[in-house]
């Protein structure tokens, strides 16, 4: 659950820090990072969602002892840092103004405009 939230709320600050204005919920962070028009940010949209559902198993789905292992949390744990450091590389690299563009054009598409220059 808390290597979900660091990866989650990690991905929302980059976004923020690119003047999106992120609507509340999981879904919008995703979407963002799902469409940036870099192949490995949007595998790391996946592998939050992924992520996010190991996460609603552990915390819901109380029948289910594999989220208590001490070998899945280490995974899901190595599997966070792994997002944050792609995100740090990639949204504070040299495509950072073409992932902007893409994820404005995104929004543009959907109608969910949350850039402000």
């Amino acid at each position: 659950s808390r290597a979900y939230y660091a990866a989650h709320h990690f991905g929302k600050k980059m976004l923020i820090g690119m003047k999106f204005r992120i609507p509340f919920g999981h879904q919008a962070v995703w979407n963002r990072l799902q469409n940036c028009g870099d192949p490995d940010v949007e595998a790391v949209g996946s592998q939050l969602v992924d992520l996010h559902s190991s996460r609603i198993r552990a915390d819901y789905r109380l029948d289910i002892s594999e989220a208590e292992k001490v070998l899945n949390v280490g995974l899901h744990l190595k599997q966070a840092e792994k997002i944050i450091n792609q995100l740090t590389a990639s949204c504070l690299g040299n495509n950072r103004s073409e992932i902007i563009q893409a994820i404005r054009q995104w929004e543009q598409s959907t109608n969910q405009v949350t850039y402000t220059p």
